[in-house]
This record gives structure tokens, sequence and C-alpha cells, in this order.
């Protein structure tokens, strides 16, 4: 039996088995903020000059079914089914999710998500993490979807884009003002809002796979022959 939760305005959970959120390195968490926690990922491993092997890629990936501008924040259209986030009880219905990507020449692209039931350590490459978290042969096989269910994700995650952000375009503009979430309904971050000095958010923008200005929009598959060709 599948619970689920389809959230509304930003990256939320189910209520379901818990398991410990697994931090694919030591930097800052807030639950419910995945634009926020990787951009601190994003920064960390940015700076991290001394560790950082030669060509390596780091991306911000956002992953949305919107095609659409939000007029009002946290009103934008999407539906992201995903699998194996902080449970292996349940699916998940987000609005939208954002992930980390790393790309090595010659060791390929690993995915860290900090939401993630799949292992940190060593992290998922793209094409596990995606076959485990998006509807696919690997997860029908591992979860007894009925027919109903199958039917209803196999829709939706047709309409799943994917963005892709060179880390330091994503550092230098993304901006948000965390006016799309209820402070009664979650906790903030403890740190001061993230900001670009020109926005005071521009979230949906980047939740908006019609709008590519600031990334590259790609299906499942081309985000695979990008990457791990």
């Amino acid at each position: 039996f599948f619970s689920v939760f389809v959230a509304p305005a930003v990256c939320r959970l189910f209520s379901g088995t818990m398991t410990e959120r697994r931090a694919p390195f030591d930097t800052e968490y807030t639950h419910c903020f995945c634009e926020e926690n990787v951009w601190k990922l994003c920064a960390h491993l940015q700076g991290d000059q001394a560790g950082r092997p030669q060509g390596r890629e780091v991306y911000a990936l956002f992953v949305s079914s919107c095609q659409k501008e939000a007029r009002v924040p946290g009103k934008w259209r999407s539906a992201v089914p995903m699998f194996n986030l902080r449970g292996r009880d349940s699916y998940v219905l987000w609005d939208y999710h954002v992930v980390c990507l790393v790309h090595t020449p010659g060791q390929g692209c690993v995915v860290h998500d900090f939401d993630t039931a799949l292992p940190a350590d060593p992290p998922p490459s793209l094409r596990d993490y995606l076959a485990s978290s998006f509807l696919s042969r690997k997860v029908m096989e591992e979860h007894n979807l009925s027919v109903l269910d199958h039917a209803f994700l196999e829709q939706m995650t047709r309409d799943v884009y994917f963005k892709v952000i060179p880390a330091d375009d994503y550092l230098t503009s993304f901006s948000s003002d965390r006016s799309h979430m209820d402070p009664t309904s979650t906790a903030f971050p403890s740190y001061a809002c993230i900001s670009n000095q020109k926005d005071a958010t521009n979230l949906a923008a980047y939740i908006n796979m019609a709008d590519t200005s600031n990334g590259e929009v790609l299906a499942m598959d081309m985000l695979l022959r990008k990457f791990e060709p």
C-alpha cells in the first residue's frame, strides 16, 4: 500500500515511514527548502578549490512539470512523482524538487539529494538515481504498484522536465524571499534570505520549464544522453 501526499508550493514530504536524512556533505540543511539546500551545497563545492578534481562540473538540477509563469508566489501548476525520498513505503507528489549534479571526467555523473533514502556514500550515479526515483521498470519491480497507480504516475512522469543550471550561475543569479512558504507550516532557515541583489525572488522562473533563460531544459532521456552518453 502506498500513501501519497500532494505537496503545494514547495518540497514537502508524505506522512509515511521516515528515515534519517542523509546529507551528502556537512552543509546546512532546512526541511522543505531544497532550492536553498542545493544552493548551499553548490557554494561549498565551488569554494573547495583544493579538493576540486580537474574538470569537475557542478550543477543545480530543478525538476518540475510547470510550463508557464506563476503570477502568484507558490501558485505554479506542477506535479513531480518521486520514489525513495526519506522512506521506501510511499511515493511523493512534489510540485518541484532540486538536487545537485556533479560530473567528473572519467568518473561520470553523480547526484547529491538531501531528501532521498538512497545511499549517500557513495552517491548514486545519475542513471541509477533516475531509475530509482522516478517511475521505471526497476521501481515497478520493487513496489507492488496497482494498475491505477501506475497509469496515474506514468502520465505525470511524462510531463516532468529537468533544468540544468551551472553552479556558478545559480550562485550568482538565484534569489528567494521565501514568500512561497507559510512560516507557520515549517521552520525557516536560520540564515538570511539568499539574494542576487536585483530580484526579491525568482524561484518561479527556475521552476517554470518554459523559461530557458536561466538553464538548459531537458527531458529525462536527453538528460542521460548529456551526462551519461
